[in-house]
């Protein structure tokens, strides 16, 4: 049983390209396991010219991962509620 989880602070404007570096780095991590939760802390995370295709490239660069993600929570923990609705697909 896990019972601990990884705290992650993101900052930026959100783009595929990191967040794929993002997930790949997570999953190379020595103490990483699938399903460890995550709290992620985007307060300082921009989503500035998201639009639907950003939303589903971002949904594939975790369907790409997702044995090794695992069945985890994931909390995110953002700046407005608008932010969160633009987050929260992926």
């Amino acid at each position: 049983m896990i019972t601990w989880l990884v705290r992650v602070v993101i900052e930026g404007n959100f783009n595929t390209f990191d967040h794929l570096k993002m997930l790949e780095e997570f999953i190379s991590q020595e103490f990483w396991q699938p399903g460890i939760p995550i709290l992620s802390d985007d307060k300082r995370l921009s989503f500035e010219g998201v639009n639907i295709d950003v939303i589903r490239q971002a949904s594939l660069n975790h369907q790409k991962y997702e044995p090794q993600i695992g069945d985890g929570k994931v909390s995110i923990v953002m700046n407005s509620i608008t932010d969160f609705a633009r987050g929260r697909p992926f």
